[in-house]
């Protein structure tokens, strides 16, 4: 090709995949692929580079920065405020591989060939956070946007969606130093347990440990869940191992959270994956079923019940303990609501199938919660999000689902959100609408955690096995 009289021809090194024009600088912003962005200032036609730590594939400048779809780098912000030497301000990652970026009022969009669709704030050009997202989309062949709308192509559909700014934003997050990671709360401190049965109570205004003991007796390597019932909290150790199968389950007494004590241990032979509490009895999800203990002596555990079923997860809700229940090595998993007001004698009373999970080799949902009349369900494979309706026990219907940016370790509800616990992220969901959950919230973590819990306006993310809890504000 011929350049007309006047035309800039420049090399710009890399693969010229978008271009942009900076009214601000008077230069034309190149994504350059593997060269990262290219500036040409159109006055002297000289050309500088900056690189992305990325593929540059699309670009979009406003004022003195430059935003960009950085491949399987996901985001990144360029300053252009001086043209003769753009440098990266920051980087977000993203799934998939980012090929498009456009800009609405004070938020980018962009999209992924094979990740989705993410909504970014950019407020702050150094800590972009993520604040909306459509893991559901599978292509994205055309990206748009207005002050507060979305337009985007995807496989011969148009998609358009409305940005709100209402919803909750998380701030910057903490490391909290502290021995424990398995997390629960009495709404006023944090119990967190570590892999080797040391129980520490934090204060969660100032994130430090303000009393602690240990459990009595040898403990498995896994800690598998806490469940905190009035001053008790209870927590679940397993081996993992089928050949040969141990599990330690221990009590602690919260009664006066400066000064909390040990009060009982219990060996299971079998494997336990899951626990949760309700009046004077302790449930314990194991290979062999759901067990029943009456813990109405604080230094004891009674078996008293069993109920044939292997529930992964556990949550008391609705008068009723409602269990993710799946099989090692099957593809089938169902939601069990069961009957528990007769001591000893817990009772079917409906179920209804939901997403398998086969993350990790497990068979079914790998958290839930119940808040009133309603179940969340989470997992690792599609839908990762399931809102289940047990408002007739005998008869939990799925109502709405979504797909997950990864594997759900656990889901606290608070109000009309619940928060998801994913891997190397955190999702706020908006349940407002049961039938039609829609994520509008993520926050990318450095490293996976297992466990949360929410607190006000904090959500407190733990990791049992070393110790690290993460904490996030919300306003």
């Amino acid at each position: 090709m011929t350049p007309v009289a006047g035309a800039l021809a420049i090399d710009t090194a890399g693969y010229a995949y978008d271009v942009a024009y900076s009214a601000a600088t008077n230069c034309a912003i190149v994504a350059d692929g593997d060269s990262g962005v290219a500036v040409v200032t159109l006055a002297t036609q000289d050309l500088y580079h900056c690189s992305s730590y990325g593929s540059a594939r699309s670009v979009v400048v406003s004022g003195d920065y430059a935003y960009v779809a950085n491949g399987t780098a996901g985001f990144a912000i360029i300053s252009l405020a001086n043209p003769a030497s753009p440098y990266r301000v920051s980087n977000l990652q993203l799934p998939g591989t980012s090929t498009q970026v456009a800009l609405g009022a004070g938020w980018a969009v962009v999209a992924a060939d094979d990740g989705g669709m993410s909504v970014i704030d950019i407020g702050d050009p150094t800590h972009p956070l993520v604040i909306a997202s459509d893991y559901g989309v599978t292509h994205s062949e055309a990206l748009a946007a207005g002050d507060s709308s979305i337009y985007l192509g995807s496989g011969g559909d148009l998609l358009n969606y409305s940005i709100s700014p209402t919803w909750p934003r998380a701030t910057a997050g903490q490391s909290l130093v502290s021995p424990g990671g398995s997390l629960t709360t009495n709404g006023a401190y944090v119990f967190a347990l570590s892999s080797s049965g040391v129980l520490t109570t934090i204060d969660p205004n100032t994130g430090n440990g303000v009393g602690s003991c240990a459990a009595s007796g040898q403990l498995e390597t896994g800690l598998l869940g806490t469940s905190l019932n009035g001053s008790r909290v209870f927590a679940v150790y397993s081996s993992q191992d089928a050949y040969s199968p141990r599990s330690v389950v221990v009590s602690f007494d919260v009664s006066d959270p400066l000064h909390p004590r040990p009060l009982a241990t219990l060996g299971i032979s079998d494997i336990a994956v899951s626990v949760a509490s309700y009046g004077d009895s302790l449930f314990v999800g194991a290979a062999g079923g759901i067990l029943e203990y009456d813990v109405s002596e604080p230094t004891r555990f009674s078996l008293v019940g069993q109920f044939p079923a292997l529930a992964f997860s556990m949550s008391v809700g609705n008068g009723c303990l409602v269990a993710g229940v799946g099989q090692f090595t099957t593809n089938s998993a169902s939601l069990e609501v069961i009957d528990i007001s007769s001591s000893g004698n817990p009772e079917k009373l409906g179920s209804c199938p939901v997403a398998v999970t086969s993350d990790g080799g497990y068979g079914g949902a790998t958290a839930i919660t119940v808040k009133g009349a309603l179940a969340y369900l989470g997992g690792g494979d599609s839908p990762g999000f399931q809102v289940v309706n047990i408002e007739n026990p005998r008869s939990p219907q799925v109502m709405g689902s979504l797909e997950t940016g990864g594997l759900v370790y656990q889901i606290v509800a608070s109000g009309h959100y619940a928060l998801l616990d994913e891997e190397n992220r955190v999702e706020l969901v908006d349940v407002s609408v049961p039938v039609h959950p829609r994520i509008v919230s993520s926050y990318h973590l450095a490293k996976s955690y297992q466990t949360e819990c929410f607190l006000g306006s904090c959500l407190l993310l733990g990791d049992p096995t070393i110790g690290d809890i993460y904490k996030i504000d919300y306003e």
